[in-house]
């Protein structure tokens, strides 16, 4: 959460509350949010007046680590719901994305494990083949011809190594193409 927010005065007359809602472990355990969570895990505290708090950026502010304007609470132990204070550490978006890829954790769903995905991994040679048109293609899978084209040019659906016919066909329009720049076709 980059939105920097003071932390109320009375946030202290609730804090017992908030540290009730907290599964303390051992130093080194992570410590879960025992409240309400949100999609992506963290917790969520609705103090009164409206305001919408993650709980880790709470359990960090009540333990001393205050987060300044365009600054996160991060987690060491990438453990969306834990508060344990030790595991938090104050950082700004950039230093949070950079700890993120440092550990491998950026996820980019590729090919048919993507949410959104209308072709799998056994048409896309087909596609590649180039003996049909893009259009034809297109309505067949549901497509745009936009999406034809980004297959066959591995825009797309890159982590399919072309077949050796769709790299023939690929090569033979790359030559084509090189043919007509040059004026020799």
């Amino acid at each position: 959460m980059a939105r920097s927010q003071a932390i109320p005065a009375d946030i202290l007359k609730i804090a017992e509350c908030i540290w009730q809602r907290i599964d303390v472990r051992g130093p080194d355990d992570c410590w879960e949010w025992q409240g309400r969570r949100g999609v992506t895990g963290y917790g969520r505290v609705f103090l009164p007046g409206g305001k919408n708090w993650m709980a880790h950026r709470l359990a960090a502010a009540l333990s001393g680590k205050v987060p300044g304007a365009g600054e996160y609470v991060c987690h060491t132990c990438d453990n969306p719901p834990c508060c344990n204070p030790n595991h938090l550490w104050v950082g700004t978006e950039a230093e949070n994305v950079a700890d993120m890829v440092r550990k491998g954790r950026q996820h980019h769903p590729r090919g048919e494990l993507s949410s959104s995905v209308k072709l799998s991994a056994d048409v896309i040679d087909e596609i590649r083949l180039r003996d049909r048109p893009r259009k034809e293609l297109a309505r067949k899978f549901g497509v745009t011809v936009y999406t034809i084209d980004d297959v066959r040019r591995a825009r797309s659906w890159q982590h399919i190594p072309f077949s050796d016919e769709a790299a023939a066909a690929r090569d033979a329009v790359r030559r084509s193409r090189r043919a007509k720049a040059t004026g020799a076709a």
